[in-house]
């Protein structure tokens, strides 16, 4: 578009010559009216030929609100007739093709598809919430083809009503449909059926399998929270500015912080470990105006949806069933438990009130299992607070894994001392 040209003594009225719409190489004119309700400046197409922008400008002045709401009332119109016309697939197609996610995972190209086979040839504004409603119902009585129950699971339908409702909003940003039926109140979300006291933990073979089957932006948010335990929502927005960070030679060295628990607001204070200093080393490679420390492919802040959809992908990719984002804060209390850390800490760390609530994080393996049926087998030991400690590393050796222990049901002395104080 060219710059504009004002036409000498017409007041608003002045002209451009479009460079890429159908009227390109021609003169247009346009007209430029104060709209006293507004209290702003509107600016009006008044066609190619100069007497006729005359006439309408004229017209405009004498009433711009009204000028204002038969445009309105116009665009209204088209975009009503040109959603008529448009069907679901046409609808998904251009959302896909002009819609981009951060983070490159492919998520709405593959999420829509059962949703295009089954409304892809309806008009897309007339699809409903009743329509929605009998969508989630076939994909819920679809079967596996050995008999196994259901092939689609809960998760997946509100997956793929995320991404129905994702494509809608952009359908109606861009004009192609009038209304989202899909939105969070027009079409409520199915409740996730994941118990989280039920998610078990990573084993340090499952934990390696996973890192080498995900991405390095992937890896390193993996890698952070399977050390600090942190929720998946302060992982996320996680600033450097709230990291105090020791440096040497260009090299974060060693590092704490001390921060509020965004879900309980309970303190949380940590020191940090080898692997996640050695995270933050890599994640200060690419830095981002905002501080947000984690980032993803495309050196952006990581998005939620973005996150959980890789996550689920490499879990997959890696063999492991049943986990989540969640599974990594129950791995960082297990593998507390398994180095012999002080439930009291732990908690600490994680940002319960109690240590009762850590219980539910710590989960008891195999071989724990069985160094304790090995030393109820044997002779009773007992002894001073020094010869207990000493009497279950005995049985952590005798597990063949070192650093295996069974949980202390008596408290180390200092342990005892404090919970009395």
């Amino acid at each position: 578009m060219s710059a504009k040209t004002w036409i000498k003594g017409e007041g608003g009225l002045y002209s451009k010559t479009p460079t890429r719409s159908p009227m390109a190489g021609k003169l247009v004119f346009f007209g430029r009216v104060w709209v006293r309700g507004e209290g702003k400046f509107r600016h009006f197409f008044l066609g190619t030929a100069l007497k006729q922008a005359k006439r309408k400008l004229a017209a405009y002045y004498s009433d711009p609100e009204k000028a204002v709401a038969e445009r309105e009332a116009a665009h209204a119109a088209r975009r009503q007739e040109r959603s008529a016309a448009y069907k679901v697939a046409q609808l998904f197609d251009a959302f896909t093709a002009g819609y981009r996610s951060r983070g490159r995972t492919g998520f709405h190209g593959t999420i829509l598809d059962a949703a295009r086979a089954f409304m892809g040839d309806r008009p897309a504004s007339s699809v409903t919430r009743a329509l929605l409603d009998a969508y989630v119902k076939e994909r819920e009585s679809v079967q596996r083809k050995d008999g196994g129950g259901r092939r689609v699971s809960d998760s997946t339908i509100r997956k793929e009503l995320i991404g129905i409702g994702t494509a809608y909003k952009w359908g109606k940003a861009q004009g192609l449909v009038p209304v989202n039926p899909a939105d969070a109140e027009s079409m409520p979300r199915l409740k996730e059926t994941f118990d989280p006291q039920a998610i078990r933990w990573l084993t340090d073979d499952e934990l390696k399998g996973l890192r080498d089957v995900s991405a390095p932006w992937l890896r390193n948010a993996i890698g952070w929270a399977t050390e600090t335990g942190m929720d998946k929502g302060k992982v996320l927005r996680l600033r450097w500015s709230e990291l105090d960070l020791d440096r040497a030679d260009g090299r974060i060295g060693a590092g704490r912080f001390a921060m509020q628990r965004d879900k309980t607001g309970k303190p949380i204070r940590q020191e940090l470990s080898d692997g996640a200093v050695e995270v933050l080393n890599r994640a200060a490679k690419v830095r981002h105006a905002s501080g947000v420390v984690f980032l993803d492919a495309d050196a952006q802040p990581i998005e939620e949806k973005v996150l959980d959809w890789a996550l689920s992908c490499a879990y997959k990719a890696a063999g492991i069933a049943g986990c989540n984002c969640r599974t990594f804060r129950h791995t960082f209390a297990t593998r507390a438990l398994r180095r012999r850390i002080p439930r009291e800490v732990v908690a600490k760390m994680m940002g319960h009130s109690t240590a009762f609530i850590t219980d539910r994080y710590m989960h008891v393996a195999d071989d724990q299992l069985k160094a304790a049926a090995k030393a109820m087998s044997g002779p009773e030991r007992l002894g001073s607070d020094d010869q207990e400690s000493a009497d279950r590393d005995s049985i952590a050796d005798d597990s063949g894994v070192g650093s295996v222990t069974v949980p202390p049901t008596v408290l180390p002395t200092a342990s005892r001392e404090a919970v009395v104080r």
